[in-house]
């Protein structure tokens, strides 16, 4: 079974300064009014495990389009509980000169029941773990 323990959005679309954190046992309701973001914690979740936005666009824009409205970088982390095996998330996007694609760097951290850590420090890299 898989668990989300953490979610944390310092910036990402319209979202900012997000902490949540999941119960170990029940349901979540989210709900709000339209536009206040419901939909963008499910693509932060998204972009945090698969390093792409949940519907895609053309592919220079897609990523283009998860950096914050208001300009900078966006940054989300993601706790997740697989089985025994609990993995730590980070993804960020930084602008990059007009017409690039935004730079994205990921980490993903991976804590075995038996102490092993490991490591894992490229987009590309993450996504295949």
């Amino acid at each position: 079974m898989i668990l989300l323990q953490r979610l944390r959005v310092k910036a990402l679309k319209h979202l900012r300064d997000i902490d949540l954190r999941f119960p170990q046992h029940g349901a979540i309701l989210i709900e709000g009014q339209n536009e206040s973001g419901k939909s963008t914690l499910f693509e932060a979740i998204y972009f945090a495990l698969y390093g792409a936005p949940l519907v895609s666009e053309e592919s220079r824009q897609s990523l283009q389009s998860l950096l914050p409205h208001s300009g900078g970088p966006a940054e989300v982390a993601l706790n997740v509980r697989a089985g025994e095996t609990e993995l730590d998330i980070r993804r960020t996007l930084a602008p990059a000169a007009s017409g690039r694609r935004p730079v994205h760097e990921a980490q993903l951290i991976v804590r075995s029941t038996n102490g092993q850590v490991e490591t894992i420090a490229t987009p590309a890299a993450v996504n295949t773990r």
